[in-house]
């Protein structure tokens, strides 16, 4: 009898793995669609962090009642995937977003009457025309409550507030821009800067 006990929790390992993971996908995809809960935190490893830890007190409940307290390798590598990932998916303590290996400023959204709202890359070439103001964004790891900025035109084009992280831009009676911006963000990430080039039709 303790032998056939003792193989029916060996075989039920498999399903209770398949489960587990089938549970931590499934919270993460529900955690993904939800607003930012934790302050400084990466929102993809936020959500998989939150999932895990509910997996983690599941398995925890079934190990210790159903199992027997079997198979503590298991809860032990959910529990190393739970501290890692608060380790590389906090900002102040992680060394992929602290040391800006991730940087921080991940693109521009630029807004034209002409073209409407379009993400670009750091450094990518923007067409305008001619006295036709456009607003300007940068898309960054965090919200702007965590965030300053400064925007600076290398051929005098007009900002309407060149401290604000959303900044209307008019540009000068030149053919070419650069416009430059200096970012400040919170969490203990690090200082960055980007700038996009801004070609002007006459």
């Amino acid at each position: 009898m303790a032998t056939t006990t003792a193989t029916l929790k060996r075989d039920s390992l498999p399903l209770l793995l398949l489960a587990s993971a089938a549970l931590t996908g499934g919270l993460f995809a529900g955690f993904k669609t939800l607003p930012q809960l934790i302050p400084c935190a990466d929102p993809t490893a936020q959500s998989l962090t939150l999932a895990l830890c509910i997996t983690l007190v599941l398995q925890l409940l079934v190990y210790a009642r159903w199992l027997g307290g079997r198979f503590r390798w298991v809860v032990g590598a959910q529990t190393a995937l739970v501290l890692l990932g608060i380790w590389m998916g906090f900002y102040p303590i992680s060394p992929l977003f602290s040391s800006g290996r991730i940087p921080v400023l991940q693109g521009f959204t630029v807004i034209t009457r002409a073209r409407g709202t379009v993400n670009v890359a750091p450094g990518a070439i923007v067409t305008l025309a001619g006295g036709r103001p456009a607003a300007f964004q940068p898309l960054t790891l965090i919200d702007n409550d965590n965030l300053r900025c400064y925007w600076t035109s290398a051929s005098g084009g007009a900002l309407d507030d060149p401290q604000s992280c959303a900044t209307v831009y008019f540009p000068p009676q030149r053919e070419y821009d650069i416009l430059k911006v200096s970012l400040q963000p919170g969490c203990g990430l690090p200082h960055s800067e980007g700038q996009i080039k801004i070609s002007i039709l006459p």
